[in-house]
């Protein structure tokens, strides 16, 4: 039977408009009911998840969350997280420095604890604002940053996804190490800890959970996503989910995150008896 369930949160939880359909909300409600733990598991900052954590009602001890593509792992309303993992020691130096190399497709953007820099103020720098509900801090220059301590760092297109893929093609072998690479959407290339990553951050929430691998259902839509949908026990993307994740999941629903395919989800694996 499934004991947790983890979902990712743009074009996956949340509809186009950053907002958490009726019908999704009342199926994570009836879920945590039966004592199913809901977590959320997103790319986004413990601070972008903030508002969502408040409105499922998952501030609460007993209750976690993942931000920052598995490089934090929160509990409750702690403002710290219970769990992390940085960045590499010169990791960042190196990606900024290779980020400006690709400058004119990509803008870099550093996390010192949940406040966003960069060093060029773009069009693609509010977009990401708005989306994300995060505020920008655009500084003279990164390079006083570089050693900080981080959680992830990210690249942000400046233009069209093909030439985002190009980018990430062109660096995939130039990457400092241990540090892993995925699209987030179609403007976001993000880099963590290879120790991090959504699928590792669940399995050490459900070792200490005392949860078994054949317990988990983990739902998303993007490259980010890929690992936790594919390896966990019932892997399901909405069907706005990239080939990449219609590929590797067990169940894609025939909705989208507009329409409620959280909770489509959740009546595919009833029917399965898992749930």
């Amino acid at each position: 039977m499934i004991r947790l369930i983890a979902m990712d949160l743009d074009g996956t939880l949340l509809d186009d408009t950053k907002r958490i359909p009726a019908v999704n909300r009342q199926a994570i409600d009836e879920a945590r009911k039966k004592g199913v733990q809901i977590v959320l598991c997103s790319g986004r900052s413990g601070k972008s998840m903030d508002r969502y954590v408040k409105e499922l009602d998952l501030d609460h001890p007993g209750e976690y969350w993942i931000a920052s593509n598995g490089a934090c792992i929160y509990e409750g309303d702690r403002k710290d997280p219970w769990n992390v993992c940085y960045l590499p020691d010169g990791a960042v130096s190196a990606l900024v420095y290779l980020g400006r190399e690709y400058g004119e497709y990509v803008n870099p953007h550093l996390y010192v604890g949940d406040q966003f820099l960069v060093e060029r103020y773009l069009p693609c720098t509010q977009r990401y604002e708005r989306l994300s509900g995060s505020q920008c801090t655009c500084v003279p220059s990164l390079d006083p940053y570089i050693h900080t301590p981080m959680y992830k760092m990210l690249y942000n297109n400046l233009g069209e996804l093909d030439q985002l893929i190009w980018v990430q093609k062109q660096i995939e072998n130039r990457l400092p190490q241990d540090v892993q690479m995925f699209r987030s959407s179609d403007y976001l290339l993000e880099f963590v800890h290879k120790d991090a990553g959504k699928w590792n951050a669940v399995l050490k929430l459900a070792s200490f959970l005392s949860i078994q691998k054949n317990e988990i259902l983990c739902i998303g839509d993007h490259e980010n996503d890929k690992e936790m949908v594919q390896n966990a026990y019932l892997g399901a993307t909405p069907s706005n989910g990239i080939s990449m994740l219609r590929e590797a999941a067990d169940y894609v629903s025939e909705l989208d995150n507009n329409q409620g395919a959280i909770a489509d989800i959740f009546h595919f694996a009833k029917n399965q008896g898992i749930f």
